[in-house]
């Protein structure tokens, strides 16, 4: 049971924000399953980007997490049906609403790390 509540919190942290922000940009899909969808799309594509061209990751370490949003701005622009400027809002506002929610979580001193 415990481990259905911290999967169910760990998918909140991770879709949450793309739905918000989707939301307020003005995504044509903003449903739950398309945000799930978009996450999954935007960690294949990272991955293949790191896989064909790992000297990215390696040698400009500082550039990999630019390459990283615009690569995800990509998949949610493709999945989300939206604009790649829309995209690129939606990405920085994940980032932003994600940092937000684990701010939120630490205060209020809802680890997960005690029940695993």
């Amino acid at each position: 049971m415990i481990e259905l509540f911290v999967l169910l919190v760990i998918l909140l942290i991770l879709i949450l924000p793309i739905q918000l922000a989707a939301q307020a940009i003005g995504a044509r899909n903003t449903g739950v399953f398309m945000c799930l969808l978009a996450l999954i799309v935007a960690a294949l594509i990272q991955k293949a980007v790191s896989v064909f061209l790992p000297q990215i990751a390696f040698y400009h370490p500082l550039i990999n997490p630019l390459v990283s949003l615009f690569l995800s701005a990509f998949a949610y622009m493709l999945v989300l049906n939206t604009s790649y400027g829309k995209a690129i809002l939606i990405a920085l506002l994940q980032i932003a609403l994600t940092l937000l929610i684990l701010f939120i979580i630490g205060l209020l001193g809802l680890g997960l790390g005690a029940s695993l």
